[in-house]
């Protein structure tokens, strides 16, 4: 709620969403409860809720795969090696779509370009995490580079040998805090309102 409404505040005309939109708790290899199960059987109304909710909001949504998102469509292409008419099920459009829906999905490890900055999820390098979030996924892909989740907000700007500065921009999280699998920890919630100019350049803020 804070985040859209900050979007609105800032005249956003799209949103960017990078990566574990969906959680798919019930397809992960994690112990379960009855509660995570149920909230699990209504994990898919919640999406295309929220996403129609964005859609109506800003116009325009853009909606990345992150570790989290493909889980289900993981474990039905496992299934479908054995019920090939499975594989049907595993679109991950088809699964969130809704009446009027005109999100984009943009598949896992392929990265989202705006401008001269480039939207990655943290799953998709290896070694990306850790203490110093924004710093190690900089130098994973040596250019500019805005990155979820991190779970706490980071920035790190390095010049390289001719003096060109790049950037990457660590977002925090809009999940629960204290969840139970971990309760104590350093997270943060976040977002970012990027803009850009004709020739690419950028500001993240």
């Amino acid at each position: 709620e804070i985040a859209v409404n900050y979007g609105i505040k800032r005249n956003c005309d799209s949103v960017v969403i990078l990566g574990d939109f969906m959680d798919f708790y019930g397809f992960s290899k994690f112990s379960k409860s009855r509660l995570t199960l149920e909230q699990f059987e209504t994990e898919r109304e919640l999406g295309q809720d929220m996403l129609q909710l964005l859609q109506n909001t800003f116009g325009y949504v853009v909606l990345k795969q992150g570790n989290h998102d493909i889980r289900r469509e993981q474990f039905i292409m496992q299934e479908a090696i054995r019920i090939p008419e499975m594989r049907e099920l595993a679109t991950y459009n088809d699964y969130l779509f809704f009446e009027g829906s005109n999100v984009q999905i943009v598949e896992a490890h392929r990265h989202i370009t705006y401008g001269k900055l480039n939207g990655i999820h943290g799953h998709e390098y290896f070694g990306g995490g850790g203490l110093h979030i924004a710093h190690n996924r900089l130098i994973k892909t040596f250019d500019n580079t805005i990155s979820a989740p991190s779970h706490r907000p980071e920035s790190k700007i390095l010049p390289n040998i001719n003096g060109e500065r790049f950037g990457s921009w660590a977002l925090g999280c809009m999940c629960q805090l204290n969840t139970a699998y971990a309760p104590k920890n350093n997270w943060s919630h976040g977002c970012a309102v990027t803009e850009k100019d004709r020739n690419g350049m950028f500001e993240v803020d």
